[in-house]
C-alpha cells in the first residue's frame, strides 16, 4: 500500500508532486489546508485528516469561526473519510468535549478518531531521550510535534509492504521554530516549543532504514 502523509510546510507548494500523492491508496493530512489551486504541488484528495482536538480559539459564532482559515478547511472535515483528533485524550469527558464541538459543525461522530492518549506522548518522549542519550546530545523539549506523532505513529504501525512518502515538514530541514513556515497559515508564529531538530533525526533515520521515503 502506498501512503502520503502530507504536511503544511511552505516548501510543499515549490513541489509538483500532486499527480504523485493522488495515486496514493491513502492520503493523510493536517490541520488548516487549502488545495484549492494548488492540486499540481499538493494532489486533490484528503482521505484522513488529522488535526489538533479544540485548539485555542476554535469558537463557532453564528456558523461562522473565527479562524477564517478553518471555514475553508472545514469542507474537507466534512467530506474525509476519517477525522483524527490530535491531543492527549484520556478521559471520557474530554473525548464528548470533543465529539460533541465537530457534531455541532457537521461533522460525523462515527468518523472521529482518538489516536492518542498522554502515555502515547510519554513514550515519545523517552524515545526523544534515548535517541539523544545515544548520539550524546541535548535538546530541550516541551512535547513532539502533532505531525511527528502522526508519522511516527503510521511508521510504526505499518507492514513491510507498505511505501511511506512524506511531503511538507519542516522539521526535516529547520534548524528551531524561528525557520518554521505554514502555507495556509501565513500569519502564524506560535508553533510551540518543539524538539524539532530531533524529530527530523528520527525521520533521517527512519529514511535510512527504508521505512520512510521523502518527496523533495
Amino acid at each position: 500500500m502506498k501512503i502520503a502523509i502530507v504536511g503544511n510546510s511552505k516548501l510543499a507548494l515549490t513541489k509538483n508532486y500532486g499527480s504523485f500523492i493522488d495515486t496514493c491508496d491513502v492520503i493523510y493530512r493536517f490541520n488548516n489546508i487549502d488545495l484549492e489551486n494548488n492540486e499540481k504541488s499538493l494532489g486533490s484528495r484528503v482521505d484522513i485528516h488529522c488535526i489538533i482536538g479544540i485548539p485555542s480559539g476554535l469558537i463557532v459564532d453564528s456558523g461562522i469561526h473565527r479562524d477564517p482559515g478553518f471555514n475553508k478547511t472545514l469542507g474537507y472535515l466534512k467530506d474525509c473519510r476519517e477525522v483524527w483528533l490530535i491531543s492527549p485524550y484520556n478521559t471520557d469527558e474530554s473525548k464528548n468535549i470533543a465529539l460533541n464541538f465537530y457534531e455541532s459543525i457537521g461533522i460525523k461522530k462515527e468518523k472521529l478518531r482518538f489516536p492518542f492518549t498522554q502515555k502515547n506522548y510519554d513514550n515519545v518522549s523517552t524515545m526523544f531521550f534515548q535517541f539523544q542519550k545515544e548520539l550524546c546530545y541535548t535538546q530541550k523539549e516541551n512535547s513532539s510535534s502533532s505531525g511527528f506523532m502522526i508519522v511516527n505513529k503510521i511508521v510504526n504501525e505499518s507492514s513491510e509492504e507498505d511505501e511511506i512518502y512524506l511531503l511538507g515538514f519542516d522539521f526535516i530541514f529547520c534548524e528551531g521554530v524561528k525557520n518554521y513556515s505554514h502555507a495556509f497559515d501565513l500569519k502564524r508564529t506560535d508553533f510551540g516549543n518543539h524538539p524539532l531538530a530531533t524529530e527530523g533525526l528520527i525521520m533521517i533515520r527512519y529514511m535510512f532504514q527504508k521505512k520512510l521515503f521523502f518527496l523533495i
